[in-house]
């Protein structure tokens, strides 16, 4: 089992013109722009975090996208797993600042 675990989530718009990215407002990697996603908690569902964090960071919901798995990555040498999840959003949907 690795001992850190993550979720990214790649959202696009609804005719797939654009994806979402966050503005990290705090460190690490401040005042720079990443994909959605965040920390897999203790006894959490990968999909399951996946819809939290993007909840917390966005504000999009379960009703305004379907995720998909797409990918994993595991980094051996600092025992880190990545799952990586796709979706496009049913709707416009206003983001907001993190929670």
């Amino acid at each position: 089992m690795y001992k850190t675990k993550y979720n990214l989530c790649m959202i696009y718009n609804e005719s797939e013109t654009y994806m979402s990215m966050g503005f990290r407002s705090k460190d690490p990697y401040k005042g720079l722009y990443n994909l959605l996603g965040g920390k897999i908690d203790d006894n959490e569902g990968y999909l399951e975090s996946a819809y939290r964090e993007l909840y917390e960071e966005s504000g999009i919901s379960k009703d305004d996208i379907v995720l998909h798995p797409l990918m994993d990555f595991i980094w051996h040498p600092i025992e880190m797993e990545m799952k990586v999840f796709v979706g496009i959003l049913n709707n416009d949907v206003k983001l907001r600042e993190e929670l």
